[in-house]
Parts: structure tokens; sequence; C-alpha cells
């Protein structure tokens, strides 16, 4: 053939396992037959929405901060000022699990919030610390594992509502006291097991 310039623009199609942050091989072809092949390297920034919300929060911790250690103030101790541009410069942008829909960001959050209440506060000051590589070999929930939440969590609010209508009362605390079958539906839709904390546990002490 004759050698060329070719111009246009690559797409690639990731689902929301696919690793996005690492060094990336481009083949045509066949492996090795063209030389020397492309390499790509992907590192993940944070966008300006993301800044944004770093700095929303830093503002927000910082007046909790400041109403905590009021306290010490009037009791004559001397406290640090919060530094509010820790947040934003400590941003930890790891390779997990994405969302493939339009409509699940509320339940990958759910999921993940459901996740770090399984943790010690020595275990979530551990996960708060740990480097990049290491929150990325953590198991977070998947598009699979949200969709099955989310009929998980369909299936026991309908339970509640049928259980309400039944004995005319919409309490849920006392829903579920009286019903041990639809406290364990409910902890079911919540509570997959301790799984995410132990292998914090020990992805942390192989670290």
């Amino acid at each position: 053939g004759v050698g060329g310039k070719i111009e246009g623009q690559l797409e690639f199609a990731l689902d929301s396992m696919a690793m996005v942050c690492c060094e990336h091989t481009l083949e045509f072809g066949e492996m090795g037959l063209y030389s020397p092949p492309i390499r790509l390297s992907m590192k993940r920034h944070p966008s300006d929405f993301q800044k944004d919300v770093a700095r929303f929060l830093s503002g927000y911790i910082s007046r909790e901060w400041e109403t905590g250690t009021a306290k010490d103030g009037a009791n004559g101790r001397e406290t640090p000022a919060y530094d509010a541009a820790r947040i934003e410069s400590s941003l930890c942008l790891p390779d997990v699990p994405q969302q493939e829909t339009a409509n699940d960001c509320g339940f990958f959050i759910l999921a993940q919030i459901l996740l770090l209440l399984q943790l010690s506060p020595e275990g979530l000051r551990t996960l708060a610390a740990a480097p990049v590589d290491l929150v990325m070999q953590l198991p977070w929930p998947s598009q699979k594992d949200v969709t099955r939440r989310k009929v998980k969590l369909r299936e026991a609010l309908e339970a509640l509502f049928q259980a309400a209508d039944d004995v005319a009362d919409n309490d849920v605390d006392t829903l579920l006291k009286q019903s041990p079958e639809l406290r364990a539906q409910v902890q079911a839709a919540l509570w997959d097991g301790p799984q995410f904390a132990e292998a914090l546990r020990r992805v942390s002490a192989a670290a």
C-alpha cells in the first residue's frame, strides 16, 4: 500500500466497569502489525462541576467546624481555623463503576452510602486517607448491583405500604416492630453483609 495521512476522530464505547485511567495501546489490524504502537495515557482530572461541589462542601464543613469549635473558644481553648481549600486540593477520582443510565445517579449514591455505613469510624478514616489505587480495588456497586438494589427497595416499599394498609397505621417504626418478617425484608433491601468493610481491611492490610 501507499503511505498516507488519515484524519478523523476515534470514539471508544466503554461499559460502566471499564477502566478509564490507565495506559492503553491502540493496535491497527493484527497485534504488532502497526509499528510503533500508539500508546494512550488517560488520566482523570476534576471537572469544573466537581471543583464547584468541592468548594461548596468545603464551605459547609468550615461552618460546621466553626460551630463545633465555638465551645472550645468559650472555654479559653484556642482551636485552629479550618482549611477550606483542603477538600478541593485532595479530591480523589478513582476508577469505579459508573452508571449506564440517565436516572440512576441517586441510586448509585445510596448504594455507596450503604457501603460506607458498614465502616467503623476507624475504617472510615482509613478509607478517607487511602490512595486512589487502593480505593479502586474495593467492591463498589456496579450497574447490575444497583439494578438489583432498586428491585429490592421497590419490593420492600410495597410491603411497607401493604402493612400500613392492613393495620391502618403509617408509622414505619411501629410497623417494623410489629412484624419481624417485614423488618427482615426491609433490612435485606439495605444490607448485603459486611463484604465492603472486610474488603477494606484486607486491601489496607496488604498495602
